[in-house]
């Protein structure tokens, strides 16, 4: 039997991760998804029972707190998000 000794730590060279959830935004229920990879990130709003790539700008906070990692698979019912916390910075 052979044996061998790691020279080097061990990282992640490629990820990929999709969230979905449902938020209330001025009294309007939506759901989202998020997917994030090594190569980027893309983004969805269910309308009229499509995800829909190209929305209403009004659910851009929603994604850019995705970005921002604040709105995360860690996060839990009843957190709330300000929409103004968020900018096309991220």
């Amino acid at each position: 039997m052979a044996t061998f000794k790691l020279i080097e730590d061990v990282k992640v060279i490629y990820f990929a991760e999709t969230i979905q959830g449902k938020v209330e935004l001025d009294g309007e229920i939506v759901e989202f998804r998020y997917s994030e990879n090594s190569n980027g990130s893309e983004h969805w709003i269910l309308i009229n029972g499509k995800w829909e790539s190209e929305y209403d700008e009004k659910y851009e906070g929603i994604i850019l707190a995705c970005g921002a990692v604040d709105l995360s698979k860690d996060s839990k019912a009843g957190k709330k998000f300000n929409t103004d916390d968020y900018s096309d910075d991220y």
